[in-house]
């Protein structure tokens, strides 16, 4: 107990000291850690520390390429720039998906597995988020756990141990190519929680990783707790762990009671509909990413056609069947 209480107040006394030094606060700027999709450029860190705020700036760098970069400064100008070793993966994919698909799932893939949505079709794009489905193009927890599944059916004649760690190993670099953002490092601690508590035989429930990962999160960047990802991701979790009903349908409909008043917080919208469409689209999206991981391991004639069949029906129903659509509104009959 007292080693208990010593601990605790450790970590109040030290945990303002690391906030104040690794807090960005408008100093003169050496060097900028960016993400960059296209045109787009997230600010993560200024100077190695952490923002209150993120920033976003536009491409002004002349950098070719999406994914992480370090940008040097001197004097507020731009002398240099460092590429993230893990672009050379992003960019091993990128040339695999170019190979084996046509422009229109290339760049719908690029969106779902690489977090670049910039090329994505703009009219797609307006659809998605007109209807309350942009978190299905954008890589969340859904996204990991399907990808964690699909390693798991890749490897599984073999040894159990051998099969999760291999799908750690996977995840870990997965996650360290497109970033780790607050969905991404909600499901990555969660899934690794649960891989080790396999290998090792024991046993950890959801709500506990759920716990585990929250904490995690916020102790490392207690400001990103304004953002909408943070709070969407922790939200929709939370439902599905704690609401204790086991009808799926029934669940799916106390998180988009939960998510109605954060949507109208920051987009100022309500999705009235979305408990029919998530409840329809979530598997049938589910179903494109497993279609889609398999042709990047084992392409085959057959399975890539039926890969395009499936996603240019699932884009058809999406812009031209659900809901009388013009000019990117909703149209009342």
């Amino acid at each position: 107990m007292k080693a208990k209480s010593f601990a605790i107040f450790l970590f109040i006394f030290i945990y303002p000291i690391y906030l104040y030094l690794y807090t960005y606060n408008n100093e003169e700027v050496h060097t900028k850690s960016v993400y960059v999709d296209g045109d787009n450029v997230i600010v993560k860190k200024i100077n190695g520390k952490l923002l209150i705020k993120k920033e976003h700036d536009y491409n002004l760098y002349n950098l070719e390429g999406s994914g992480s970069y370090t940008l040097y400064f001197e004097n507020d100008e731009l002398i240099g720039t460092r590429e993230s070793y893990f672009n050379f993966l992003r960019k091993s994919l990128d040339r695999r998906l170019r190979k084996i698909f046509n422009n229109d799932l290339y760049y719908f893939s690029k969106a779902i597995l690489l977090n670049e949505k910039y090329y994505l079709d703009t009219k797609l794009k307006l659809r998605f988020k007109a209807i309350g489905l942009m978190h299905l193009i954008a890589i969340s927890g859904l996204h990991m756990s399907i990808i964690y599944s699909f390693i798991l059916s890749l490897f599984r004649y073999c040894n159990f141990r051998i099969r999760e760690f291999i799908s750690l190993i996977f995840l870990t670099v997965y996650s360290l190519v497109v970033g780790f953002t607050p969905s991404i490092t909600r499901a990555y601690i969660m899934i690794l929680l649960l891989i080790i508590s396999k290998i090792l035989y024991e046993s950890i429930d959801n709500r506990r990783a759920f716990l585990i990962s929250l904490l995690a999160n916020v102790i490392y960047n207690p400001y990103q707790i304004a953002e909408y990802s943070f709070i969407l991701t922790y939200a929709c979790t939370f439902c599905i762990i704690y609401i204790p009903i086991k009808n799926i349908l029934v669940k799916n409909l106390c998180m988009q009671v939960v998510l109605l008043p954060l949507n109208y917080l920051f987009f100022k919208k309500i999705y009235l509909l979305s408990f029919i469409i998530n409840t329809i689209f979530i598997p049938l999206f589910t179903i494109l990413i497993f279609l889609i991981l398999f042709n990047i391991f084992l392409p085959t004639k057959p399975s890539i056609e039926l890969l395009y069949a499936y996603f240019y029906g699932l884009q058809k129903i999406i812009i031209n069947d659900i809901i009388p659509w013009k000019r990117g509104k909703y149209v009342r009959n």
